[in-house]
């Protein structure tokens, strides 16, 4: 081969094993094969070779190709032939490999021309043609994508990602039950949640600042101080009832019923109490950063060693419920949740898909944290619009569809957006 031993790819020792067993030769044949070639090979180095622990010679790359001799074996030979001197060498398997390796050409023979005593208008031609090819190598490179789901609090859209993920858990006939990342009837997650693929089951928290705590302190103060029930409608600031939900946990301030001194039962509301209790914002808010303890709140990563897959959802489920109900106090309110597991979503694609379950829609669609799924550079994301059966779109999905057209994303709205109907 005219490539030094450096220019191999990563991922050699993993093409060479997908080509021999889409050509039906198992390891044996291609040691025995390759001793005839003169090649002292045993299958221990075949079996290292091909998981990436050995990087194997030129001559035993050779030998196993043509020991292989298909047309793939040959593609890939002439692959590791062409040399990359301006664009990343991407994988074999990468579905845009062929336009890739025409970029690779046409920048080198680019960069020939420049080279020779031309014009300066045509070397700033010829530059132009590189910085183009170049950051259009680097776009199709990338075989990173995402599936966002957006929809409002209900609309089913995490039950329904978690099946397409596979994180579904068979317990009887109740599809709810199943879900892993399932809150419940009518509930959502505290933050946006990302799931992506990785050597095995992890959970990493993005934790929320102290000034964002201090934040969403404010706008429950706002919202129960506002006035009239006519002003509080109008002032209403954006706290979910996640948020509220996520506020007593941390800070121990229950809600319930008990039984008065007459023996009647009669509910309570600590948070509310403690909100009709302190004089001002400012009370309000240094008894509750008090009660959070915010500097004991450090745990950031959760780790699932075994290996059944059974059981790392079981893992997974429970640890993703108390994080999301923030449960103990270690753990801080998340900002964001990153969840990886150890299968891919979709085992046939070679793309490195990411799915993104938004926070659900509980007031304004039009927010800063959706329109990124809708309108990014470079256009990345499928965005997924999860609308119940019976109001189709309902009232938030259209909102986020109009003001797409209303800002001149159209050509997104019919490119990256789609309506996912949900039977609840």
């Amino acid at each position: 081969m005219s490539h030094s031993i450096n220019d191999l790819p990563s991922d050699v020792g993993q093409t060479l094993a997908e080509l021999r067993k889409a050509a039906g030769r198992t390891q044996t044949y291609i040691e025995e094969r390759l001793k005839e070639q003169g090649l002292n090979v045993d299958q221990t180095r075949v079996s290292r070779i091909e998981k990436g622990l050995v990087t194997p010679t030129e001559s035993e790359i050779e030998g196993y190709l043509s020991t292989i001799g298909t047309d793939d074996a040959k593609a890939y030979r002439e692959f590791l032939k062409q040399p990359w001197k301006i664009l990343e060498r991407p994988s074999f398997r990468h579905p845009q490999r062929d336009l890739l390796c025409k970029a690779e050409a046409a920048l080198q023979w680019v960069k020939d021309f420049k080279s020779q005593p031309v014009r300066n208008s045509q070397k700033i031609r010829a530059q132009r043609y590189v910085n183009r090819l170049v950051s259009e190598g680097k776009y199709l490179a990338s075989l990173k994508h995402t599936i966002a789901y957006v929809g409002k609090i209900g609309s089913g859209k995490t039950t329904a990602l978690c099946k397409l993920a596979g994180l579904v858990i068979s317990q009887g006939l109740s599809f709810e039950r199943q879900s892993v990342l399932a809150t419940g009837s009518g509930g959502t997650t505290v933050c946006e949640v990302h799931i992506r693929c990785a050597d095995k089951f992890r959970i990493l928290l993005e934790p929320q600042s102290k000034e964002e705590i201090e934040k969403l302190i404010e706008d429950y103060w706002a919202s129960w101080k506002s006035g009239t029930e006519g002003e509080q409608k109008n002032q209403q600031r954006d706290v979910s009832s996640e948020i509220t939900r996520t506020l007593r946990n941390m800070t121990g301030l229950a809600r319930g019923s008990r039984e008065s001194a007459n023996g009647k039962k009669e509910k309570f509301d600590e948070l509310v109490d403690l909100v009709n209790k302190c004089a001002d914002l400012e009370a309000f808010r240094v008894e509750i950063l008090d009660r959070m303890k915010l500097q004991e709140r450090t745990q950031r990563e959760f780790w699932y060693e075994e290996t059944s897959p059974s059981a790392g959802l079981e893992w997974l489920k429970k640890t993703f419920e108390d994080i999301n109900y923030v449960r103990n106090n270690e753990l801080p309110l998340p900002e964001r949740i990153d969840v990886f597991v150890p299968d891919k979503v979709f085992p046939s694609f070679p793309y490195d898909i990411e799915i993104v379950d938004t926070k659900g829609i509980d007031g304004t669609a039009i927010r800063q944290d959706l329109k990124r799924y809708q309108i990014d550079d470079p256009p990345r994301a499928l965005t997924v619009l999860c609308s119940g059966f019976n109001d189709a779109p309902d009232l938030a999905i259209q909102s986020l569809i109009d003001n797409l057209i209303q800002t001149g994303s159209k050509e997104v709205l019919k490119q990256r957006v789609v309506l996912l109907v949900l039977p609840r």
